[in-house]
């Protein structure tokens, strides 16, 4: 009989305006519901949005894709309803997309301990604990992991990191952490269409950032460097801002560009993204840190070499030819490389293209990923029968 794993999440589908977690959760279902039956408690509505989704029931579960998903109103989303829906649901794991969210991590830890139900938890923090992300909202983290220490609740948990540079970060938050507690399993990526790839014939060098805009994904950092460069280059910026003042600043510097033309485009709807990154030259993206980065691979399955920072898990753009890795520490590294790019031939830059789409098949058919994922379900629910 197969087990039963029960999600929290921020937004799923049919939402994809807050990024990666959306879509790693529907390709973990995709890839494992012949395993497992999920079961996935969210918001009634896309990031940020007023309005909520159409042709959608509530207080029961919907058929979404492979998993049954409870889409919940604003109101709901509190202690009584959660408690309702952890004492009503049948689970053998509880799974939280998040360590810091309050509606959708914080408040289900809470009604699940105050149901006492004997079942583990794990946790997935998309890079919350590496050190960029945790100057956001610095204070309240800081109280949170002190009453977690102080209360050793931390004991009670699993972690699902993507890489051992994260798994190190969770031991540094959580000192007395076992390291068998930790699970090493990346995201499953979604399989890359064959395709062959082209080069524009603009005189421009066209650039596209896609991600969320905000302090963690260094935006404002990557626009006041483009805005130095004397080479003829467009930036087109697609995402939501999570910050208002941010995007503020973000917006006088794009403002202050005399060469470069940088323009804002607003949002994508996810399955658009392909078809739109595919008329750019270089997708760029100077994050403080990812855990994995849905936004790379698929600028990468576009055939689109990528320019990022050294703070995500792609690190073998070398080895394929495939864009660059730049030390956070060295952000004018970044025109060097677009001009690097600027400069090669047609026969280099298509060559780069082809090598940015091979690193992406070859990432969403490693078998090993499928695997990781499936013995970490396995060792965390064999371990609590």
């Amino acid at each position: 009989m197969k087990k039963n794993i029960l999600i929290f999440l921020n937004t799923y589908l049919p939402g994809y305006k807050s990024g990666g977690p959306v879509q790693a959760v529907a390709n973990l279902i995709e890839a494992l519901h012949e395993h497992y039956n999920f079961f996935v408690v969210t918001r009634d509505r896309d990031y940020k949005d007023i309005q909520a989704y159409t042709n959608i029931k509530y207080n029961t579960w919907n058929q979404i894709g492979n998993a049954q998903v409870r889409y919940l109103h604003p109101k709901e989303m509190n202690l009584k309803a959660y408690k309702k829906i952890i004492k009503e649901t049948e689970f053998d794991l509880l799974y939280l997309q998040s360590f810091w969210n309050p509606k959708f991590s914080i408040l289900p830890l809470i009604a699940f301990w105050l149901i006492k139900k004997n079942k583990p938890i794990l946790i997935h923090p998309r890079g919350e604990f590496f050190e960029g992300a945790l100057f956001k909202k610095a204070l309240r983290k800081r109280c949170l992991l002190c009453a977690f220490n102080i209360l050793r609740l931390y004991k009670k948990f699993y972690f699902n990191v993507s890489t051992k540079s994260e798994k190190e970060a969770v031991i540094n938050i959580f000192k007395e952490i076992t390291g068998n507690k930790i699970f090493i399993s990346s995201d499953l990526p979604k399989k890359v269409r064959n395709f062959e790839p082209i080069i524009s014939n603009d005189k421009d060098i066209k650039l596209v950032y896609l991600s969320r805009i905000e302090s963690h994904k260094n935006t404002l950092e990557l626009i006041k460097q483009i805005s130095l460069l004397n080479i003829p280059v467009q930036l087109d910026i697609y995402g939501v801002p999570t910050n208002e003042l941010y995007w503020q600043k973000c917006d006088e510097e794009i403002k202050k560009s005399v060469n470069a033309k940088i323009n804002y485009k607003g949002k994508i709807a996810h399955n658009e993204v392909i078809n739109v990154l595919k008329n750019y030259d270089l997708f760029c993206l100077f994050t403080k840190g990812e855990n994995f980065c849905y936004a790379i691979h698929e600028a990468l399955s576009s055939g689109l070499p990528v320019l990022i920072s050294n703070k995500t898990p792609w690190h073998k753009m070398a080895e394929y030819n495939a864009g660059w890795e730049i030390p956070l520490e060295k952000p004018e590294l970044i025109n060097e490389k677009i001009i690097e790019y600027y400069n090669k031939t047609d026969e280099e830059k298509l060559a780069m293209h082809k090598g940015a789409l091979q690193y992406a098949t070859d990432v969403s058919n490693d078998k090993q990923i499928l695997e990781d994922n499936i013995k970490m379900f396995e060792s965390i629910m064999g371990n609590n029968k």
